[in-house]
């Protein structure tokens, strides 16, 4: 029997981390982050998910990728904090599962007395918990820019709840520009972009003429487009769908506590003290309780360029979720 499952995704910086910590503060969840992109991953058994072609591969790979994903553990996971059900009470009174989220110490245990860690993936080590009760945890999925699984999952598993976040173009170019581009390589990044929306023209007519000349694109136009493209698919899927919930950035940012019960809400998870005392314990670890959330949600205004601005928001423009930021 497959475990019970819910997918959060977004762009890539727009705030999942926060989300799949959010749920992570209960005691009945299991989360796994962007397990799509460890190697030896069985999402490897996918098509590409940020297309919106080949549901027919995915519709015959994705139970058992979701049931592998639902029973083991990954090298981009986030640091245990919370006594989970399926961990032993000692183990975790020890400090062991704040452990495995430690590279070299997992390393370390991988290639001497623990050696299921030795690897990218790898299952829950006997001495930690029990898989039988990991079997009976919810399973958060968080997985950025994967709009056909968006839809496949909201069409054909309608019992599995989407979260969606979504950050105005400027400031998630903004965080994407400082976190990730400042220790990559640029132009390849740009030409990958590119590639991807060159595919994505080839799939879908109106998107082309949308998109003008994809060769022109400077960086900031590209990953706007492909912000678009990947958000407007997912709302389109999500519309009217009671399993759907969209999380717009700078709504949760100034006002955190609202949207993390919705969530617990959408899930069907427990909102209990002990759960409001630790999300509200991570705000003010997070750039959140350091920082006026009106000067997170803006800090693009001084960090992009004038032409920055001006090229995102004029694609943004004609686009339906403009609205959301009037």
């Amino acid at each position: 029997m497959l475990s019970r499952y819910a997918i959060v995704t977004g762009q890539g910086r727009s705030g999942t981390n926060w989300v799949l910590d959010v749920l992570d503060a209960s005691q009945e969840t299991f989360c796994r982050n962007e397990p799509n992109v460890i190697p030896g991953s069985p999402f490897e058994r996918l098509p590409p998910l940020w297309r919106l072609t080949d549901s027919d591969k995915l519709s015959k790979s994705w139970d058992s990728v979701a049931s592998e994903t639902c029973m083991t553990t990954g090298e981009r996971d986030h640091r245990l904090t919370v006594n989970k059900h399926y961990l032993h009470d000692w183990a975790h009174k020890a400090g062991l599962p704040p452990l495995m989220a430690r590279p070299k110490v997992r390393s370390l245990l991988g290639k001497t007395i623990l050696r299921e860690l030795d690897g990218h993936i790898w299952s829950l080590p006997s001495i930690l918990g029990s898989s039988e009760e990991l079997a009976k945890a919810y399973t958060i999925i968080k997985v950025n820019q994967v709009p056909l699984l968006v839809r496949w999952i909201l069409g054909e598993r309608q019992d599995v709840p989407v979260i969606n976040i979504v950050r105005h173009p400027c400031g998630r170019y903004a965080s994407f520009a400082k976190r990730f581009l400042a220790k990559s390589d640029p132009e390849r990044e740009l030409a990958l972009t590119r590639d991807h929306l060159r595919l994505i023209a080839a799939d879908d007519a109106v998107w082309r003429e949308r998109f003008g000349s994809i060769d022109e694109m400077s960086q900031a136009a590209s990953q706007t487009w492909m912000w678009r493209f990947v958000n407007e698919s997912i709302e389109e899927a999500g519309a009217d769908n009671p399993k759907f919930m969209r999380i717009i950035f700078e709504e949760m940012t100034s006002n955190p506590m609202p949207h993390a019960k919705a969530a617990y809400e959408l899930f069907g998870l427990e909102w209990t003290p002990d759960v409001s005392a630790l999300v509200e314990q991570g705000l003010e670890q997070s750039v959140w309780g350091k920082l006026d959330p009106k000067q997170v949600a803006s800090a693009w205004k001084q960090s992009l360029s004038t032409d920055e601005i001006d090229e995102i928001e004029t694609i943004l423009a004609d686009s339906p979720m403009a609205a959301w930021w009037d």
